[in-house]
């Protein structure tokens, strides 16, 4: 298992570390070869976890430093355990919220994921109804799915937005985008309702500024 192949690596960087200098160039071609072994048994998000680990504790040596600070949120709390299962002696202060286990595959991701947005997608709606002033009704229900016939059609009818140098329009993708930005955090749920009352006016600038923060999208189609 995914656990197994990283206690392998680790292993195989220890050996490295502690190789002594003169045969240091054979044992790091031997390494190469395992590292590349070990690759090809990892799915491509495991693989992923591992360079990006790699490259943390490379930016680690170039900056100095003798020890990796660490803060991981979500996603990032795999990364953060990655690396501690190959690099451990370099840990320093880490912090990770809200983890997610590492030994989950992507499917398993994405469902976790999708059934969280599910749920603070719901949680929103209740709140927004029973405001009496929520742009799409008055029943958390038939709000979901005014919600979804909305934004189902937005790709054949695009809404006009402004403020970006490449996109004129809000489409469903960026829309889906800036919906799940808010939904992260209960303070901008004010912020969603008056997103989404601008977009039913014909105005999807604010929904698409959503989108694009969630992506780190600049003004200019930069990331």
């Amino acid at each position: 298992g995914p656990n197994r192949i990283f206690d392998e690596f680790a292993k195989v960087f220890t050996d490295t570390a502690g190789a002594a200098q003169g045969v240091r160039r054979e044992v790091e071609t031997i390494v190469r070869t395992q590292v590349e072994r070990l690759l090809n048994q990892l799915e491509i998000v495991q693989r992923e976890e591992f360079e990006a680990a790699r490259d943390m504790d490379v930016l680690r040596s170039a900056l100095g430093e003798q020890k990796l600070n660490f803060l991981g949120k979500s996603y990032g709390t795999m990364l953060g355990a990655t690396y501690a299962d190959l690099f451990a002696k370099n840990v320093g202060r880490m912090a990770l919220d809200g983890v997610l286990p590492p030994d989950l595959t992507m499917q398993q991701i994405n469902e976790g994921q999708a059934t969280g947005f599910e749920k603070a997608l719901d949680a929103y709606l209740a709140d927004c109804v029973s405001g009496g002033k929520c742009p799409l009704g008055s029943d958390a229900a038939s709000a979901k799915k005014k919600l979804q016939t909305w934004l189902a059609g937005l790709d054949a009818k695009p809404i006009k937005a402004s403020g970006d140098k490449r996109l004129s329009t809000l489409t469903e993708g960026w829309a889906i985008n800036g919906i799940a930005a808010s939904l992260y955090d209960q303070a901008k749920w004010g912020e969603l309702t008056q997103a989404l009352r601008s977009a039913f006016g014909g105005d999807g600038t604010q929904l698409l500024n959503a989108g694009k923060s969630y992506a780190e999208r600049n003004d200019d189609g930069t990331y």
